[in-house]
């Protein structure tokens, strides 16, 4: 009789797993070998400036499918850093390379390539490819959902049927625009593939610290940026509107929450430091852009912070909110009437009671007559909405926006959150507010539950970032762009990953050997601090 007890080998079914990713990488290694071979023929012809940019294209592709191949992970780093660094829109007065690089576009837009797909669209679904076809194989690890994922399925179900009803019926009167129709749900899709692909392949701490540096240095080198183009405009006499895209002062605010989060929770030393060197030209870069919705944002995620710290660093909440609130009033008793760039945080809240400037006053009322064409159309097909792909009607006049370089903006409106009822139903806005409700509780549950400080300081992030970009959405565009929506689906996926890695780091701290290592790092502030110490590593 065979003892089975007696044989130590590796499992089956593990050695079949390591056979399929052995497959895969052969295969990604052929593909980056012929794409090499392939570039490195066109760069050797003597007329490069007429090599056909369609055959760039191919090797270029054919390069990043087989990187992906060997290293999905790799996506993932790609997708948040893009989506906070690289500009989705041009910005006026500015020909920035970051506004250029059309990767967020259309291949059919911005080359004779026929095909109507972005390049950010197509790394996202080469990727699920590499995740999914192994997984309904069963020979590859079986895909993660995470807790998000049932709300996020009704959403998007949501999000195909009104694209459906758009398309098969609408209001009486209207056309379908199928490029509008995409343009208002393709955000949707972004954030949901985004979030699918970080909670499966944030599978490790090393994997969890390179996600969170990469958005370390896409917002400090963003922060940067903004002081060249700051003295750009300096330099030549420019008087601009705005310094960044109008999403990055929401993505400046992430910056500061997760320093906040290091700084009581649990820090890694050295992306700590690496928040310290950035906190200036962030700073100046946030006051010099003017956007008010920023300030508003930021002050929601600290208020959210301050919320946790009540409930989990009493002691430090009362040596510290007090001493900030008395700050804050003293700030805004000195720049209330500040025009300049001290001001602006004063600014956006002093336009919201009307004592704004006179900018800011129109703008208001320009919006006050877009919520009162919102309500309108919303009364007018409060079940079904009117569908993506077709205009809503202006029963009251607004200013034009021709020319503004908004094309579609007789389908979408400003005010976000209510052009979801508006376009979806009301079925469909239960939806959203399920999904978005899910993500803001979930952050919160597990910022409780959470062992690991420097875990739960991201937890607190990704919860906080959740109601910021509400707000946000609320008084902009926030939810049909796809920077702002990838990198949502990006930090909620890191969320649905954190249970994971928190267990690891028990057990491997259950283990004697583990427990005789040194633990690492600690929360930055010292002797501020209720309740036992927090272990999370400086690694």
């Amino acid at each position: 009789m065979m003892n089975l007890g007696a044989y130590n080998g590796p499992h089956p079914s593990v050695e079949r797993q390591r056979a399929v990713q052995r497959g895969v990488n052969a295969l990604g290694g052929l593909l980056l070998l012929l794409a090499t071979v392939a570039f490195g023929g066109l760069l050797a012809r003597p007329i490069l400036p007429a090599v056909p940019l369609l055959e760039i294209a191919i090797c270029a592709a054919v390069i990043g499918l087989g990187v992906i191949c060997r290293q999905p992970v790799l996506s993932v780093y790609f997708l948040v850093f893009t989506a906070i660094f690289l500009e989705q829109w041009g910005i006026t007065g500015l020909a920035p390379l970051t506004a250029q690089t059309h990767i967020f576009e259309t291949l059919s837009g911005f080359t004779p390539i026929p095909i109507p797909i972005s390049p950010v669209e197509l790394i996202m679904l080469l990727t699920l490819g590499v995740i999914l076809l192994p997984a309904l194989a069963k020979q590859g690890r079986p895909v993660v959902g995470g807790p998000l994922l049932v709300p996020l399925l009704i959403f998007l179900a949501a999000v195909t049927l009104s694209l459906a009803y758009g398309f098969a019926k609408g209001p009486a009167g209207t056309a379908f625009n199928g490029k509008a129709a995409w343009t208002e749900a393709r955000s949707f899709f972004y954030m949901g593939f985004a979030y699918l692909l970080t909670c499966n392949l944030l599978t490790d701490r090393k994997r969890l610290h390179t996600f969170v540096w990469c958005i370390i240095l896409a917002l400090g080198l963003k922060g940067v940026e903004g002081i060249q183009r700051y003295l750009y405009q300096k330099q030549n006499g420019l008087a601009l509107e705005a310094l960044t895209g109008h999403e990055d002062v929401l993505f400046f605010a992430t910056f500061y929450l997760l320093m906040a989060g290091m700084l009581v929770y649990g820090r890694h030393r050295q992306q700590l430091t690496a928040l310290y060197w950035f906190f200036l030209p962030l700073t100046f870069t946030l006051l010099a852009t003017k956007r008010r919705i920023g300030f508003i944002c930021l002050a929601v995620g600290f208020v959210v912070f301050a919320l946790a710290m009540l409930q989990t660093r009493r002691q430090l909440f009362f040596r510290v909110v007090p001493v900030v609130m008395v700050l804050v009033v003293v700030y805004a008793g000195l720049f209330w009437n500040a025009p300049g760039t001290l001001g602006q945080p004063v600014r956006a809240f002093k336009s919201q009671f009307g004592q704004g400037s006179e900018r800011d006053r129109l703008s208001n009322e320009w919006r006050e007559l877009e919520k009162t064409n919102i309500a309108l159309n919303i009364k007018s097909a409060p079940l079904t909405g009117l569908g993506f792909g077709r205009p809503y009607t202006f029963y009251v006049e607004q200013p034009t926006l021709e020319g503004s370089g908004f094309i579609y903006w007789h389908y979408i409106t400003h005010n976000a959150i209510l052009w979801v009822w508006m376009k979806m139903g009301t079925p469909g806005f239960i939806a959203f507010w399920y999904f978005f409700g899910a993500a803001t509780i979930q952050g919160l549950l597990l910022f409780r539950r959470l062992a690991d400080g420097y875990l739960q300081g991201l937890a607190l992030l990704a919860a906080s970032f959740t109601l910021m970009s509400l707000f946000f959405a609320y008084g902009d565009l926030g939810l049909t762009y796809a920077r702002n929506m990838i990198y949502l689906g990006c930090v909620l996926g890191m969320l649905a990953a954190l249970p994971a890695l928190d267990r690891r780091r028990a057990d491997a701290e259950a283990d004697p050997a583990a427990r005789a290592r040194p633990a690492g790092g600690r929360p930055a502030i010292r002797g501020l601090r209720a309740g036992k110490r927090m272990d999370v590593s400086a690694i």
